[in-house]
Protein backbone atom coordinates (compact mmCIF):
# COMPACT_ATOMS: atom_id res chain seq x y z
CA UNK A 1 0.00 0.00 0.00
CA UNK A 2 1.40 3.42 0.74
CA UNK A 3 3.70 5.51 2.90
CA UNK A 4 5.06 8.92 3.79
CA UNK A 5 6.97 11.79 2.22
CA UNK A 6 10.62 11.43 3.22
CA UNK A 7 10.66 15.05 4.40
CA UNK A 8 7.41 16.52 5.67
CA UNK A 9 3.98 14.86 6.05
CA UNK A 10 1.37 16.29 3.69
CA UNK A 11 -1.64 18.10 5.14
CA UNK A 12 -3.64 17.74 1.95
CA UNK A 13 -7.16 16.47 2.55
CA UNK A 14 -7.66 12.75 2.00
CA UNK A 15 -10.32 13.02 -0.69
CA UNK A 16 -10.22 9.27 -1.29
CA UNK A 17 -10.84 8.51 2.37
CA UNK A 18 -13.72 10.96 2.62
CA UNK A 19 -15.27 9.51 -0.52
CA UNK A 20 -14.79 6.00 0.86
CA UNK A 21 -16.63 6.85 4.07
CA UNK A 22 -19.62 7.98 2.05
CA UNK A 23 -19.35 4.97 -0.33
CA UNK A 24 -18.40 1.99 1.84
CA UNK A 25 -21.28 0.05 3.46
CA UNK A 26 -21.87 0.55 7.19
CA UNK A 27 -20.90 -3.06 8.01
CA UNK A 28 -17.28 -2.42 6.95
CA UNK A 29 -14.99 -3.65 9.72
CA UNK A 30 -11.69 -2.09 8.63
CA UNK A 31 -10.51 0.57 6.20
CA UNK A 32 -6.99 1.52 5.12
CA UNK A 33 -6.16 4.75 3.28
CA UNK A 34 -2.98 5.04 1.20
CA UNK A 35 -1.60 7.98 -0.76
CA UNK A 36 0.36 6.39 -3.58
CA UNK A 37 1.40 9.72 -5.09
CA UNK A 38 3.29 10.56 -1.90
CA UNK A 39 4.79 7.10 -1.77
CA UNK A 40 6.20 7.53 -5.27
CA UNK A 41 7.89 10.75 -4.10
CA UNK A 42 10.05 8.78 -1.68
CA UNK A 43 13.74 8.62 -2.69
CA UNK A 44 13.66 5.02 -1.39
CA UNK A 45 10.42 4.23 -3.20
CA UNK A 46 11.54 1.05 -4.98
CA UNK A 47 12.73 -0.49 -1.72
CA UNK A 48 9.65 0.53 0.22
CA UNK A 49 7.40 -0.71 -2.55
CA UNK A 50 8.86 -4.19 -2.27
CA UNK A 51 8.15 -4.17 1.45
CA UNK A 52 4.52 -3.19 1.39
CA UNK A 53 2.87 -4.36 -1.84
CA UNK A 54 1.43 -7.84 -1.41
CA UNK A 55 0.88 -10.41 -4.16
CA UNK A 56 -2.83 -9.59 -4.53
CA UNK A 57 -2.14 -5.93 -5.22
CA UNK A 58 0.68 -6.78 -7.61
CA UNK A 59 -1.66 -9.03 -9.61
CA UNK A 60 -4.29 -6.30 -9.65
CA UNK A 61 -1.69 -3.82 -10.90
CA UNK A 62 -0.65 -6.26 -13.63
CA UNK A 63 -4.23 -6.52 -14.79
CA UNK A 64 -4.68 -2.73 -14.87
CA UNK A 65 -1.57 -2.46 -17.00
CA UNK A 66 -2.87 -5.14 -19.36
CA UNK A 67 -5.99 -3.07 -20.08
CA UNK A 68 -4.22 0.25 -20.53
CA UNK A 69 -4.02 1.81 -17.05
CA UNK A 70 -0.60 2.37 -15.47
CA UNK A 71 -1.06 2.34 -11.66
CA UNK A 72 2.43 3.77 -11.23
CA UNK A 73 1.35 6.96 -12.98
CA UNK A 74 -2.43 7.07 -12.98
CA UNK A 75 -3.47 6.04 -9.45
CA UNK A 76 -2.89 8.58 -6.66
CA UNK A 77 -5.01 7.35 -3.75
CA UNK A 78 -6.43 3.99 -2.70
CA UNK A 79 -8.79 3.20 0.17
CA UNK A 80 -9.32 -0.47 0.99
CA UNK A 81 -12.09 -1.96 3.09
CA UNK A 82 -13.04 -5.33 4.56
CA UNK A 83 -16.56 -6.28 5.60
CA UNK A 84 -15.39 -9.37 7.47
CA UNK A 85 -12.18 -10.52 9.09
CA UNK A 86 -9.34 -9.21 6.84
CA UNK A 87 -7.47 -12.45 7.47
CA UNK A 88 -10.21 -14.44 5.74
CA UNK A 89 -11.99 -12.06 3.36
CA UNK A 90 -10.95 -10.16 0.26
CA UNK A 91 -10.64 -6.41 0.15
CA UNK A 92 -12.77 -3.95 -1.79
CA UNK A 93 -12.21 -0.26 -2.27
CA UNK A 94 -11.90 2.96 -4.21
CA UNK A 95 -9.04 4.31 -6.32
CA UNK A 96 -8.59 7.99 -7.21
CA UNK A 97 -6.50 9.19 -10.13
CA UNK A 98 -6.70 9.63 -13.89
CA UNK A 99 -8.50 6.97 -15.88
CA UNK A 100 -9.71 6.37 -19.42
CA UNK A 101 -12.80 4.14 -18.99
CA UNK A 102 -13.45 3.79 -22.73
CA UNK A 103 -9.90 2.62 -23.43
CA UNK A 104 -9.98 0.11 -20.57
CA UNK A 105 -13.40 -1.17 -21.61
CA UNK A 106 -12.22 -1.67 -25.20
CA UNK A 107 -9.06 -3.44 -24.07
CA UNK A 108 -11.04 -5.70 -21.73
CA UNK A 109 -13.46 -6.55 -24.54
CA UNK A 110 -10.61 -7.43 -26.91
CA UNK A 111 -9.13 -9.75 -24.29
CA UNK A 112 -12.47 -11.43 -23.67
CA UNK A 113 -12.55 -10.32 -20.05
CA UNK A 114 -15.94 -11.00 -18.41
CA UNK A 115 -18.06 -7.84 -18.04
CA UNK A 116 -21.30 -7.66 -16.08
CA UNK A 117 -23.81 -4.81 -15.84
CA UNK A 118 -25.16 -3.58 -12.52
CA UNK A 119 -27.17 -0.44 -11.86
CA UNK A 120 -25.82 1.26 -14.98
CA UNK A 121 -22.16 0.30 -14.38
CA UNK A 122 -19.95 -2.11 -16.29
CA UNK A 123 -18.30 -4.47 -13.80
CA UNK A 124 -15.07 -5.75 -15.33
CA UNK A 125 -13.37 -8.88 -13.97
CA UNK A 126 -9.63 -9.41 -14.02
CA UNK A 127 -10.11 -13.19 -14.01
CA UNK A 128 -11.87 -15.43 -16.49
CA UNK A 129 -12.79 -18.02 -13.84
CA UNK A 130 -15.68 -15.99 -12.39
CA UNK A 131 -15.25 -17.38 -8.89
CA UNK A 132 -17.16 -15.74 -6.05
CA UNK A 133 -14.06 -13.97 -4.68
CA UNK A 134 -12.74 -12.70 -8.02
CA UNK A 135 -12.04 -8.98 -8.08
CA UNK A 136 -14.19 -6.80 -10.35
CA UNK A 137 -13.87 -3.08 -10.89
CA UNK A 138 -16.08 -0.33 -12.23
CA UNK A 139 -15.29 3.21 -13.27
CA UNK A 140 -17.38 5.77 -11.40
CA UNK A 141 -16.02 8.57 -13.60
CA UNK A 142 -12.71 9.51 -15.23
CA UNK A 143 -11.07 10.16 -11.83
CA UNK A 144 -12.37 7.33 -9.62
CA UNK A 145 -12.94 3.59 -9.77
CA UNK A 146 -14.41 1.02 -7.38
CA UNK A 147 -13.23 -2.58 -7.10
CA UNK A 148 -13.71 -5.75 -5.09
CA UNK A 149 -15.46 -9.12 -5.03
CA UNK A 150 -18.83 -8.93 -6.75
CA UNK A 151 -20.95 -8.84 -3.57
CA UNK A 152 -18.80 -6.13 -1.98
CA UNK A 153 -18.61 -4.04 -5.14
CA UNK A 154 -22.38 -4.18 -5.55
CA UNK A 155 -22.81 -3.17 -1.89
CA UNK A 156 -20.54 -0.16 -2.49
CA UNK A 157 -22.53 0.85 -5.57
CA UNK A 158 -25.77 0.45 -3.59
CA UNK A 159 -24.44 2.88 -0.98
CA UNK A 160 -23.63 5.42 -3.66
CA UNK A 161 -27.14 4.96 -5.09
CA UNK A 162 -28.64 5.64 -1.66
CA UNK A 163 -30.19 2.20 -1.15
CA UNK A 164 -27.76 1.08 1.57
CA UNK A 165 -26.43 2.84 4.69
CA UNK A 166 -22.95 4.37 4.37
CA UNK A 167 -19.96 3.99 6.67
CA UNK A 168 -19.92 7.70 7.47
CA UNK A 169 -22.98 7.09 9.67
CA UNK A 170 -20.71 5.18 12.07
CA UNK A 171 -19.43 7.91 14.39
CA UNK A 172 -16.16 6.18 15.27
CA UNK A 173 -15.12 5.85 11.63
CA UNK A 174 -15.96 9.49 10.91
CA UNK A 175 -14.14 10.79 13.98
CA UNK A 176 -11.20 8.47 13.35
CA UNK A 177 -10.87 9.71 9.78
CA UNK A 178 -10.89 13.31 11.00
CA UNK A 179 -8.17 12.49 13.53
CA UNK A 180 -5.92 10.61 11.12
CA UNK A 181 -6.41 12.76 8.03
CA UNK A 182 -3.10 14.38 7.07
CA UNK A 183 -1.15 12.52 9.78
CA UNK A 184 0.57 10.29 7.21
CA UNK A 185 -0.19 8.93 3.76
CA UNK A 186 -0.98 5.48 5.16
CA UNK A 187 -3.39 4.98 8.01
CA UNK A 188 -6.27 2.74 8.99
CA UNK A 189 -9.22 2.19 11.30
CA UNK A 190 -10.50 -1.18 12.52
CA UNK A 191 -13.15 -2.30 14.96
CA UNK A 192 -14.03 -5.43 16.91
CA UNK A 193 -12.18 -8.59 15.93
CA UNK A 194 -10.60 -6.76 12.98
CA UNK A 195 -9.04 -4.32 15.47
CA UNK A 196 -7.62 -7.21 17.47
CA UNK A 197 -6.32 -8.98 14.36
CA UNK A 198 -4.62 -5.77 13.21
CA UNK A 199 -3.08 -4.84 16.55
CA UNK A 200 -1.98 -8.14 18.09
CA UNK A 201 0.76 -9.16 15.58
CA UNK A 202 2.34 -5.71 15.65
CA UNK A 203 2.19 -5.28 19.40
CA UNK A 204 3.26 -8.76 20.46
CA UNK A 205 5.57 -9.92 17.68
CA UNK A 206 4.52 -13.51 18.25
CA UNK A 207 5.34 -13.30 21.95
CA UNK A 208 3.21 -14.95 24.60
CA UNK A 209 0.33 -12.76 25.73
CA UNK A 210 -0.55 -13.02 29.44
CA UNK A 211 -4.16 -14.18 29.44
CA UNK A 212 -4.01 -15.01 25.72
CA UNK A 213 -5.62 -13.00 22.97
CA UNK A 214 -8.72 -12.70 25.16
CA UNK A 215 -6.78 -9.96 26.97
CA UNK A 216 -7.22 -7.96 23.77
CA UNK A 217 -10.64 -9.20 22.71
CA UNK A 218 -12.24 -8.37 26.04
CA UNK A 219 -11.00 -4.77 26.17
CA UNK A 220 -10.05 -3.50 22.71
CA UNK A 221 -12.93 -1.99 20.73
CA UNK A 222 -11.22 0.13 18.04
CA UNK A 223 -7.73 0.73 16.73
CA UNK A 224 -6.52 3.79 14.81
CA UNK A 225 -3.09 3.35 13.26
CA UNK A 226 -0.61 4.94 10.90
CA UNK A 227 2.70 3.90 9.35
CA UNK A 228 5.50 6.30 8.44
CA UNK A 229 8.68 5.77 6.40
CA UNK A 230 10.62 8.92 7.33
CA UNK A 231 14.29 7.86 7.81
CA UNK A 232 13.24 4.30 8.56
CA UNK A 233 9.96 2.77 9.66
CA UNK A 234 7.68 3.89 12.47
CA UNK A 235 4.20 3.05 13.62
CA UNK A 236 1.67 4.64 15.93
CA UNK A 237 -1.44 2.91 17.22
CA UNK A 238 -4.26 4.28 19.34
CA UNK A 239 -6.05 1.41 21.05
CA UNK A 240 -9.54 2.46 22.13
CA UNK A 241 -10.74 0.42 25.09
CA UNK A 242 -14.11 0.16 26.79
CA UNK A 243 -13.04 2.28 29.77
CA UNK A 244 -10.06 3.81 31.58
CA UNK A 245 -9.35 0.72 33.70
CA UNK A 246 -9.38 -1.51 30.62
CA UNK A 247 -6.82 0.80 29.01
CA UNK A 248 -4.58 0.60 32.08
CA UNK A 249 -4.82 -3.20 32.14
CA UNK A 250 -4.03 -3.46 28.41
CA UNK A 251 -1.04 -1.12 28.75
CA UNK A 252 0.29 -3.37 31.52
CA UNK A 253 -0.12 -6.44 29.29
CA UNK A 254 1.76 -4.76 26.45
CA UNK A 255 4.54 -3.63 28.76
CA UNK A 256 4.95 -7.20 29.99
CA UNK A 257 5.11 -8.53 26.43
CA UNK A 258 7.60 -5.82 25.42
CA UNK A 259 9.95 -6.91 28.20
CA UNK A 260 10.17 -10.46 26.80
CA UNK A 261 11.99 -9.47 23.56
CA UNK A 262 9.54 -11.67 21.63
CA UNK A 263 11.27 -12.55 18.36
CA UNK A 264 13.21 -15.80 18.16
CA UNK A 265 13.57 -15.63 14.37
CA UNK A 266 17.29 -15.31 13.62
CA UNK A 267 16.74 -13.16 10.54
CA UNK A 268 14.26 -10.73 12.04
CA UNK A 269 15.22 -10.75 15.73
CA UNK A 270 17.44 -7.63 15.59
CA UNK A 271 14.73 -5.62 13.88
CA UNK A 272 11.86 -6.98 15.97
CA UNK A 273 13.75 -6.49 19.20
CA UNK A 274 14.72 -2.95 18.21
CA UNK A 275 11.06 -2.22 17.50
CA UNK A 276 9.98 -3.52 20.89
CA UNK A 277 12.83 -2.20 23.02
CA UNK A 278 12.07 1.33 21.88
CA UNK A 279 8.30 0.97 22.08
CA UNK A 280 6.58 3.77 23.97
CA UNK A 281 3.35 2.75 25.71
CA UNK A 282 1.15 5.12 27.69
CA UNK A 283 -2.51 5.61 28.47
CA UNK A 284 -4.77 8.57 27.74
CA UNK A 285 -8.07 8.01 29.54
CA UNK A 286 -9.64 4.98 27.76
CA UNK A 287 -6.94 4.88 25.07
CA UNK A 288 -3.57 3.19 24.95
CA UNK A 289 -1.09 5.06 22.74
CA UNK A 290 1.74 2.96 21.30
CA UNK A 291 4.67 4.23 19.19
CA UNK A 292 7.71 2.38 17.85
CA UNK A 293 10.33 2.73 15.11
CA UNK A 294 13.39 1.14 13.53
CA UNK A 295 16.13 2.44 11.19
CA UNK A 296 16.12 1.70 7.47
CA UNK A 297 18.71 -1.07 7.56
CA UNK A 298 16.72 -3.03 10.12
CA UNK A 299 13.44 -2.31 8.30
CA UNK A 300 15.00 -3.77 5.16
CA UNK A 301 15.79 -6.98 7.03
CA UNK A 302 12.42 -6.96 8.76
CA UNK A 303 10.21 -6.55 5.69
CA UNK A 304 12.52 -8.40 3.34
CA UNK A 305 12.03 -11.73 5.09
CA UNK A 306 9.11 -13.75 6.37
CA UNK A 307 9.16 -12.63 9.97
CA UNK A 308 6.50 -12.84 12.65
CA UNK A 309 4.88 -9.48 11.92
CA UNK A 310 2.73 -8.55 8.92
CA UNK A 311 3.61 -5.94 6.35
CA UNK A 312 1.52 -2.77 6.77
Amino acid sequence: LAALFILTPSRARAQGARDALSSFPADTQQMVYSNLAQLRALPDYLRVRQWIFNSQLRKFEDFLRSVGTDPEKDVDEVTLGWRGDPAHTSYFGLAEGRFDPDRVHDAASRKGVPIQQYDGYDLISFSSRLNRDDIFFAFLDSSSAAFGPLDDLKALLDVRAGSRTALNTVAEFSSGESELEGSSPQWGIARGSAATNQAVPWLTGGGTIPGGTQAFLSTLQWVLYRFDWDNGFSLHMSLLCKDKQAATDLANVLSAVRATKPSANVMTAPATNALFQGMDIHTNDSRVEVSASMPTDLADRFFGTSGTLPSP
